[in-house]
């Protein structure tokens, strides 16, 4: 594929942590509602520091760590690799679709009902670039410039916008297939 994304808001929400932690070995005891154990990053031995939310999808050290976050930020404390990069890991692991997926849908639309842009941010030249989709752009009410919303921070590179082709357009307004839980 020559311009990969990575839908960070996608792997956050979607990637069960319990997953993650399982491929590096981490038990953690329920505890209510969450999980908790001895911290992975720190390898403290408080079995009550690490405490995981699965609702939340999400993770916090109450010890020396002393942080918190994501699937991708769990993956960036273990690995000591860029937010980017372990979303690419994560993509490897856990054999992900890392195309060209929409984004969700937006509560209250901006100026029309879908975007007119996606964000990327894009890093390296030529055809080393790797792209990344990070948001999406609205004309804005005046006709002057964009809003834009993004829903990951670009780390490093240059953000890009680039029009949505009628394909596109039509692909996103699909409806999507509920999930039974």
């Amino acid at each position: 594929m020559a311009n990969p994304t990575i839908d960070f808001a996608r792997l956050k929400r979607d990637l069960p942590i319990e997953q993650v932690l399982d491929r590096y070995g981490v038990s953690l005891k329920k505890s209510g509602r969450q999980l908790a154990g001895c911290c992975p990053i720190h390898g403290g031995s408080n079995p009550r520091a690490f405490v995981v939310s699965p609702e939340k999808n999400a993770w916090r050290c109450f010890a020396d760590c002393d942080r918190g976050g994501s699937v991708i930020d769990l993956v960036v404390e273990l690995e000591g690799v860029s937010p980017l990069e372990a979303a690419r890991l994560l993509a490897d692991w856990f054999a992900l679709d890392t195309g060209r997926q929409p984004f969700a849908k937006r509560r209250s639309p901006m100026a029309g009902n879908r975007p007119s842009h996606k964000a990327y941010v894009i890093e390296g030249e030529g055809e080393k670039a790797f792209w990344t989709r990070v948001g999406s752009a609205w004309p804005n009410a005046d006709g002057k410039g964009f809003n834009i919303t993004l829903s990951a921070l670009p780390v490093n590179g240059r953000i890009v916008l680039r029009e949505f082709t009628e394909e596109e357009a039509v692909e996103e307004e699909k409806p999507k297939a509920r999930k039974g839980r």
